[in-house]
């Protein structure tokens, strides 16, 4: 429990009022308010904690599940969670993960539909996002039994929460569709 907190992301949504939300199950350490986070490509500072009562907390010992505020993006379910020094550190992280994939020429929808039907284009990828992790799987399940003489659809990432850098940056090395439902519109 004196070590820094790690822990896995069982679940995560985004809230309307409350912004990301994510379900995480403390393997080891003590997880704090306050403390910065890191989860794959989420990053933030712990506003708030709750635990399976629905009570606010200000710690989480090992074998805790807990709810996170504070996030800046919904993290994907299996990421591992671990306490960082500063959101400094968090971000130049990201960063270079981001840095690290190489991005390609986006295809627009009309390119797409173009392609199929010169037939250049055999399989078409997507990326799937929804709010909620179950949403997502019954949209992918949905998707995957749609049969085309024209084209096969392939899924290639699906995920909850509402659409980063790291979907775009994989859309567009794999030259696939991004496809989000129940998700808000953002800005940037």
């Amino acid at each position: 429990p004196a070590n820094e907190a790690t822990g896995v992301v069982i679940e995560a949504k985004l809230d309307k009022q409350k912004g990301p939300i994510a379900t995480v199950l403390i393997q080891e350490g003590t997880l704090k308010v306050g403390d910065y986070v890191l989860a794959g490509q989420s990053w933030g500072r712990v506003r708030a904690l709750t635990n399976h009562l629905s009570e606010s907390i200000k710690k989480a010992l090992p074998g805790t599940p807990v709810e996170i505020l504070g996030m800046n993006s919904t993290p994907d379910a299996g990421a591992i969670l671990q306490v960082v020094e500063s959101e400094k550190e968090a971000r130049s992280h990201v960063q270079r993960e981001s840095n690290s994939s190489s991005a390609s020429k986006t295809l627009t929808l009309n390119e797409v539909v173009q392609k199929i039907d010169s037939g250049e284009l055999q399989t078409l990828n997507l990326v799937l996002k929804a709010d909620v992790q179950g949403s997502v799987e019954a949209v992918a399940q949905s998707i995957e039994s749609i049969e085309s003489d024209n084209v096969q659809i392939q899924v290639i990432h699906t995920a909850s929460g509402a659409v980063n850098e790291s979907d775009i940056l994989l859309a567009s090395a794999s030259e696939a569709i991004i496809v989000a439902f129940g998700l808000p519109e953002d800005s940037n």
